[in-house]
This record gives structure tokens, sequence and C-alpha cells, in this order.
């Protein structure tokens, strides 16, 4: 009886983190996304925006999942500029592109 009992509090436990990762936060607005807008580079991978850090000390910005500052690269990129809402790198071939943290930003400056 005990042993019964103990395999069905382990099975609920093992599953309880996966029910819990398909809750999406009720305040999140209906068409917000966590990605950024994806740019596919000229070297065939696609870059994304996804955070910006514009503090007076540092600027940081994450881009595909890497922290960056300005100066810094990888994986075939070089944060050349860190804009307000954008970042401008240049990839393997020496073009520059701006990855921008989201198209439907109306008004910012």
């Amino acid at each position: 009886m005990f042993r019964r009992s103990f395999v069905i509090v382990g099975l609920g436990l093992l599953l309880f983190p996966a029910a819990a990762l398909a809750i999406e936060d009720p305040t999140r607005p209906a068409d917000y996304s966590t990605r950024g807008v994806a740019v596919e580079t000229s070297a065939g991978g696609t870059q994304v925006l996804q955070a910006l850090l514009n503090g007076s000390e540092r600027k940081v910005a994450v881009i595909s999942g890497q922290l960056l500052q300005e100066g810094e690269g990888r994986g075939g990129i070089q944060v050349l500029e860190i804009r307000k809402h954008s970042v401008v790198i240049r990839n393997r071939q020496g073009k520059a592109q701006e990855l921008v943290l989201t198209k439907d930003i109306k008004g910012l400056k």
C-alpha cells in the first residue's frame, strides 16, 4: 500500500513541471511575442534580437541567446552599435545589418 502511494506521488511530481510550463501569463497581451524580429544574415544564419539593456554605464544586447556589448562578436557577427530599440551588426561578409527588437513599435524615437 505504501509503495503504491509512493509511486503515484512520484509520478505526479514528475508530471507537474510539464503542466506548469504550459501555463501562460494571463496578463500578457494576446499579440505579444517573446521573440524579436529574425534577420537572415548573408552567411545563411538567422539572428534574433531578444533584449536590450541601455544603461548609463554600459549597453548590452541579447542576440540569439548570446549576451553581447558594442564591439564584441560571436557566431560570425560583430556588434557595431547598440541603439535604443535596435542593434547594428556586421556579418561575416562585412555587411552591416540592423536588428530591431520588434516591428510593431510605433511612435518610438
